[in-house]
């Protein structure tokens, strides 16, 4: 692959990730429409506690203006090429520290520890017996 053609591709990765971060951040101050994800900062804090279940509460506050902050910085110096290395490298371990967090929230919901058939919905006989899915996925 050229030189010209990594650069590009590169350029481009840049410009997805500043974009898809910094519209993460319009939709908490909701400048996006009323059916988006969080609509307001309120909501976005109530995520956010979901999100981070193990941490004290007190925290959960601090962590949301902290990852706010950083999808606001992260994606300008993006944008920008300033500190692009360590930018790039930040915005990694952010997403996923993101990545985590959100795994461990799912995997606690449908309690795999204690119970597995609740993962596997499809293929449990009390879910098909009460109709809850959909008839065309019955065997």
């Amino acid at each position: 692959m050229s030189k010209r053609a990594i650069y590009y591709a590169q350029l481009f990765l840049r410009f997805t990730l500043a974009i898809t971060m910094l519209s993460a951040v319009a939709d908490r101050f909701g400048f996006w429409a009323k059916n988006s994800a969080w609509d307001n900062w309120e909501n976005f804090e109530k995520y956010a506690a979901q999100l981070t279940f193990y941490r004290s509460p007190t925290l959960s506050k601090p962590a949301a203006y902290l990852v706010t902050f950083l999808e606001i910085i992260l994606p300008v110096l993006l944008l920008a090429g300033f500190k692009l290395k360590w930018a790039a490298m930040a915005t990694a371990v952010l997403l996923l520290l993101f990545a985590l967090s959100m795994g461990i929230a799912v995997f606690r919901l449908f309690g795999m520890g204690r119970q597995r058939h609740r993962f596997y919905w499809p293929f449990n006989p009390e879910v098909q017996q009460h109709r809850i899915i959909p008839e065309r996925f019955h065997n």
